[in-house]
């Protein structure tokens, strides 16, 4: 786990050197399977990388959760992941350990263990080719997306320990307040990093970005956007937690450790639409076919159809979810490689250019959008 260790902070050290379990032992003394074995670190992950491992030719996904680090929220977790498994929609299921418990917290973190799905997640240069594709993968991601919400609103009674803290991703439009006031905070303590990152420092330095948290508060209470009905979602619908593979046409969804009660569309937008990769920040562009071809083929799969007041939202969504993608490159400023600086500056900056390009679709202050 010290693969998490970088940068100059040395609370973050700490945090995970408190947090190390010997992967081999969990395996066989908590869930009595044998001859194990660590195959690899897996990618993906901004706050906590997971482990391959294996065990008597059966491959498996050992987890550490920084967000949902108690046994009563992981159950929440683990008890969604659970109830849309057994509905038929794909995704890796927690396993239970020889105590029936989901897992166990150490130090700072609470490991599970997961079924591994033995494929691969896009990257953002292939995922912007495969949206391209007429009624193609961008409409399965959508029609999926509507599904699991329809499920997750037929739950009548949302387990107990559904809160997450508001200083933690997603944006959570009932505490936008607080989301904004945490958010710039964050950016502006950054600036400690400035001799090691100074290009990172420098982009969240950016005027812009407290003014778009200023905009999208009043923005949020112009539409109504936190009066809109809540409901479980995922809460980080994006291409790298999309794993494909080669015997079905769906992907498997994976990291729910921001699993919540929020707003759907919100949550079926997540990062689906608008980012490329680093190398291509600086001509990233709004797409409003694109965005019309999602939200349809959502509210067409979804038995509860998208009214006006969802459809407004759509721009305000999208603002906020470039927000949020800010808000955690402040909360990771501090453990970034140096080696990274340039890459994150200008993911940053692509960022604010997109907020600024969404304004002309936001019926707020008279804008006009084609999937209204």
């Amino acid at each position: 786990m010290m693969e998490h260790c970088q940068g100059t902070d040395e609370k973050y050290r700490r945090f995970w050197i408190s947090s190390v379990i010997d992967p081999v032992a969990e395996l066989e003394e908590g869930y009595g399977l044998p001859n194990a074995r660590v195959i690899r670190t897996l990618s993906g992950g901004m706050f906590a990388a997971p482990l391959l491992v294996e065990t008597d030719g059966r491959r498996l996904v050992l987890r550490p959760h920084s967000f949902r680090n108690t046994s009563g929220s992981f159950q929440f977790q683990s008890e969604v992941i659970g109830h849309a498994a057994a509905a038929g929609h794909p995704c890796p299921r927690v396993l239970r350990r020889l105590d029936g418990t989901w897992g166990r917290r150490v130090g700072h973190v609470f490991w599970a263990l997961y079924e591994y799905v033995d494929g691969a997640t896009m990257s953002w240069t292939a995922w912007a080719d495969a949206k391209r594709t007429p009624a193609g993968r961008l409409e399965t991601v959508a029609g999926m997306a509507a599904n699991l919400h329809d499920l997750f609103r037929r739950w009548e009674t949302i387990p107990a320990g559904s809160a997450l803290r508001t200083a933690l991703p997603p944006i959570q439009f009932r505490h936008l307040a607080a989301c904004a006031r945490h958010a710039i905070g964050a950016a502006n303590a950054a600036a400690a990093e400035q001799d090691r990152l100074p290009k990172t420092v420098g982009a969240l330095a950016d005027p812009a970005i407290p003014d778009a948290w200023g905009r999208l508060v009043e923005e949020a209470q112009g539409l109504g956007g936190r009066r809109l009905p809540r409901q479980i979602v995922h809460g980080d619908l994006s291409p790298v937690n999309l794993v494909w593979t080669s015997h079905r046409p769906e992907p498997y969804w994976i990291d729910w450790d921001c699993v919540h009660v929020g707003h759907r569309l919100y949550d079926a937008l997540g990062d689906v639409l608008l980012r490329v990769d680093s190398s291509e920040a600086a001509d990233a562009r709004v797409d409003p076919d694109e965005i019309c071809r999602y939200v349809e083929a959502y509210s067409g799969a979804s038995n509860d159809p998208l009214g006006v007041q969802e459809r407004a939202c759509v721009a305000m969504f999208l603002v906020a979810r470039q927000l949020e993608d800010l808000r955690q490159r402040c909360a990771v400023v501090a453990t970034l490689p140096a080696e990274r600086d340039a890459e994150y500056a200008n993911l940053i900056r692509m960022r604010l250019s997109l907020i600024e390009q969404l304004r002309q679709y936001s019926p707020w202050k008279g804008g006009t959008a084609p999937w209204m």
